[in-house]
């Protein structure tokens, strides 16, 4: 298993020593960093918001409980699939309230957890966030044990409805890699959705050809070899269809319309898809356990 970074004892003297600093006495919302222990802000109630990284802190957060967030995890349940807060969250407004709102409601989580020595869960309801109408969800908030330096902060069930049920254990949807390409003189847009292993590299390529006229999709599955080349292609009747999006106007990557198409990408339901995947791995795993058998004798 990897290495976490947390802070260590030392880094929370730091941090702390930062959120002394008399600016955040003069309402001051928040500052720039420089290091991932950098104080980022300091709520009304003296939670000491850092930048933090993957494993901690409002990067942490971010990567993992962002709407948009193009991370992946492997792993079982929330683990793996992990829940969001809404597409329109703010996070220095939304972070800072619900988490005051969670630590003043003083509910500690008493349930045994792995890293029991460093930090103290609390548990709550909040409608502190943007498009909430009013309407409380659950939240976790958990803190460095001893300090008001926040770990971590998330929703109980995503915000914004049930998530699509992950079919795939062994892949993740490489959100980050999602493209697409457009020449001018083409009447058609080829999309590329990779999927990698825990190892980073991608064994299988979602593909479609959306007509730009009538919208029509026509699509394949490209299997990649245990190196992350091309091996071959499955053609799947259930490739065929009308998309529900609408296709951008330009294709550069700071064309707003092309973000949203892209965001787009990283949330559709492609779990019939991703459900032939799973069986072209598994017809894939029988060859290889049964040549391995045969070398064996």
């Amino acid at each position: 298993m990897d290495q976490k970074h947390y802070l260590t004892p030392e880094l929370i003297k730091e941090v702390l020593r930062q959120a002394s600093d008399i600016v955040w006495k003069m309402g001051v919302l928040s500052k720039f960093t420089k290091n991932w222990y950098d104080v980022l802000t300091v709520s009304p109630l003296g939670l000491i918001h850092i930048e933090g990284n993957e494993d901690t802190g409002w990067k942490h957060i971010t990567e993992r409980h962002g709407f948009f967030s193009g991370k992946g995890y492997f792993g079982e349940g929330a683990v793996g699939n992990p829940n969001k807060f809404t597409r329109n969250s703010t996070p220095i407004y939304d972070y800072r309230n619900i988490s005051d709102h969670i630590y003043s409601q003083n509910q500690i989580d008493s349930k045994p957890h792995p890293d029991n020595d460093l930090f103290v869960k609390y548990s709550g309801k909040s409608s502190l966030f943007k498009g909430s109408n009013g309407t409380e969800m659950e939240f976790h908030l958990v803190l460095y044990k001893g300090t008001k330096i926040v770990h971590s902060l998330y929703p109980t069930k995503s915000l914004e409805g049930k998530r699509h049920k992950r079919v795939l254990k062994g892949f993740i949807r490489s959100n980050d890699k999602i493209k697409a390409e457009h020449k001018i003189i083409d009447d058609y847009v080829m999309v590329f959705i990779p999927y990698e292993n825990i190892q980073g590299v991608i064994r299988y390529t979602i593909v479609f050809k959306i007509d730009k006229e009538t919208q029509m999709t026509k699509g394949y599955i490209q299997t990649h070899a245990l190196n992350g080349d091309p091996i071959f292609t499955t053609y799947p009747a259930l490739c065929n269809f009308k998309v529900n999006t609408v296709l951008p106007k330009g294709f550069e990557e700071a064309d707003i319309e092309f973000v949203r198409f892209i965001n787009g990408l990283t949330l559709a339901d492609l779990s019939k898809l991703e459900a032939v995947i799973d069986k072209i791995e598994k017809q894939l795993q029988q060859v290889i356990d049964k040549e391995a058998s045969h070398s064996g004798r």
